[in-house]
Protein backbone atom coordinates (compact mmCIF):
# COMPACT_ATOMS: atom_id res chain seq x y z
CA UNK A 1 0.00 0.00 0.00
CA UNK A 2 1.19 3.44 -0.80
CA UNK A 3 1.38 5.50 2.54
CA UNK A 4 1.81 9.83 3.21
CA UNK A 5 4.42 10.23 6.17
CA UNK A 6 4.41 13.22 8.60
CA UNK A 7 6.04 14.04 11.48
CA UNK A 8 3.49 14.57 14.39
CA UNK A 9 -0.43 13.94 14.53
CA UNK A 10 -2.58 16.35 11.75
CA UNK A 11 -5.08 18.30 13.76
CA UNK A 12 -8.04 16.54 11.68
CA UNK A 13 -6.30 13.27 13.65
CA UNK A 14 -5.20 14.47 16.98
CA UNK A 15 -9.16 15.29 17.90
CA UNK A 16 -10.47 11.50 16.82
CA UNK A 17 -10.60 8.44 19.25
CA UNK A 18 -7.90 6.30 18.47
CA UNK A 19 -9.59 2.46 17.85
CA UNK A 20 -6.55 0.62 18.93
CA UNK A 21 -3.15 1.44 21.16
CA UNK A 22 -0.62 -0.77 22.22
CA UNK A 23 2.99 -0.43 23.43
CA UNK A 24 5.64 -2.37 21.12
CA UNK A 25 9.03 -2.91 20.33
CA UNK A 26 10.64 -2.53 16.58
CA UNK A 27 13.12 -5.03 15.92
CA UNK A 28 15.23 -3.90 12.39
CA UNK A 29 16.56 -6.66 11.14
CA UNK A 30 17.91 -5.28 8.16
CA UNK A 31 15.23 -4.10 5.25
CA UNK A 32 12.49 -4.91 7.73
CA UNK A 33 11.52 -4.86 11.30
CA UNK A 34 10.06 -6.60 13.35
CA UNK A 35 6.55 -5.49 15.69
CA UNK A 36 7.00 -8.33 18.61
CA UNK A 37 3.47 -7.29 19.98
CA UNK A 38 1.62 -7.90 16.47
CA UNK A 39 4.13 -10.29 15.37
CA UNK A 40 4.30 -8.45 12.18
CA UNK A 41 7.23 -8.36 10.27
CA UNK A 42 6.87 -4.48 7.96
CA UNK A 43 8.77 -2.48 5.31
CA UNK A 44 8.76 1.01 4.05
CA UNK A 45 10.20 1.42 0.61
CA UNK A 46 10.82 4.76 -1.03
CA UNK A 47 9.57 4.66 -4.96
CA UNK A 48 11.80 6.18 -8.11
CA UNK A 49 8.61 8.46 -8.02
CA UNK A 50 9.33 9.74 -4.52
CA UNK A 51 5.90 7.71 -3.42
CA UNK A 52 6.73 5.19 -0.18
CA UNK A 53 4.72 2.04 -0.07
CA UNK A 54 4.26 -0.32 2.92
CA UNK A 55 4.41 -4.24 3.23
CA UNK A 56 3.17 -6.10 6.33
CA UNK A 57 3.15 -10.04 7.03
CA UNK A 58 2.75 -12.41 9.25
CA UNK A 59 5.62 -13.53 10.91
CA UNK A 60 6.01 -15.79 14.06
CA UNK A 61 9.62 -16.28 14.02
CA UNK A 62 10.92 -16.10 17.68
CA UNK A 63 14.40 -16.01 16.59
CA UNK A 64 16.57 -13.42 13.92
CA UNK A 65 20.08 -14.03 12.60
CA UNK A 66 20.11 -10.47 13.13
CA UNK A 67 19.38 -7.80 14.72
CA UNK A 68 20.87 -4.15 14.22
CA UNK A 69 18.80 -1.78 16.57
CA UNK A 70 15.33 -1.97 18.28
CA UNK A 71 13.14 0.63 19.14
CA UNK A 72 10.28 0.66 22.22
CA UNK A 73 7.46 2.72 20.30
CA UNK A 74 3.06 2.87 21.29
CA UNK A 75 1.59 2.43 18.14
CA UNK A 76 -1.67 4.55 17.77
CA UNK A 77 -4.33 3.39 15.75
CA UNK A 78 -6.83 5.58 14.09
CA UNK A 79 -8.41 3.66 11.21
CA UNK A 80 -8.11 -0.06 9.66
CA UNK A 81 -9.60 1.17 6.46
CA UNK A 82 -8.01 3.20 4.92
CA UNK A 83 -4.60 2.21 7.56
CA UNK A 84 -3.93 5.38 9.49
CA UNK A 85 -1.40 5.03 12.62
CA UNK A 86 0.85 7.10 14.50
CA UNK A 87 4.04 5.63 16.00
CA UNK A 88 5.38 7.35 19.31
CA UNK A 89 9.29 6.64 19.55
CA UNK A 90 9.94 9.46 22.04
CA UNK A 91 8.98 12.09 24.20
CA UNK A 92 8.87 14.13 20.95
CA UNK A 93 9.07 12.10 18.71
CA UNK A 94 6.04 10.88 16.85
CA UNK A 95 5.75 9.25 12.76
CA UNK A 96 1.63 9.77 11.25
CA UNK A 97 1.50 7.20 8.40
CA UNK A 98 -1.94 7.32 6.35
CA UNK A 99 -2.93 5.04 3.23
CA UNK A 100 -2.90 6.62 0.12
CA UNK A 101 -5.95 5.89 -2.07
CA UNK A 102 -4.37 3.56 -5.39
CA UNK A 103 -5.22 4.82 -8.89
CA UNK A 104 -5.46 2.24 -11.99
CA UNK A 105 -3.77 3.11 -14.51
Amino acid sequence: MQVHMTTGVPKEWASKKPIEQYETTFLATGFSRYNTAKKTLSQFVRQDDGTVTYAETACAATVFPRVYACEAARVVVYSKSPRVWAEHVGADEVHFFAQQPTHAA
